[in-house]
């Protein structure tokens, strides 16, 4: 079983997945959006990031292939992002769940609202 948790930055996406995992609902979950993170501190390298990419699929696959439940996290604003992950699962036979996080952000910062309204707003595609 794949799960596939989306929503905006703050929205409870990995929340619901330490959830999910504290449960054995899932065995493992993997943040896809994680090297962004570190991207944003020291700098792009869109090799360094593809190559993370293809490395967290990988493992996601090798996880779904193995019979293991697992997550994968990410604000997934496009479906192209999902696609990979959707297409692997459907081509193995394998159930899934999309799950759209619309949560509160949790951000310390004296304009968390406009940030949620900002992030909300965006062009959001749906299967």
């Amino acid at each position: 079983m794949l799960y596939i948790i989306r929503g905006i930055p703050g929205g409870g996406k990995t929340t619901l997945a330490k959830s999910l995992l504290k449960t054995g609902a899932i065995e493992r979950f993997f943040e896809y959006g994680v090297f962004t993170c570190h991207c944003l501190k020291n700098g792009f390298n869109k090799t360094s990031f593809s190559q993370f990419q293809e490395n967290t699929r990988e493992a996601v696959f090798s996880e779904l292939e193995q019979g293991k439940h697992v997550a994968v996290v990410h604000s997934f604003a496009k479906l192209f992002l999902m696609k990979p992950f959707i297409d692997f699962v459907k081509k193995k036979d394998i159930p899934y769940a999309i799950i759209s996080c619309v949560g509160q952000s949790g951000w310390k910062s004296s304009t968390v609202s406009e940030r949620v309204q900002v992030l909300s707003m965006r062009i959001w595609e749906f299967e």
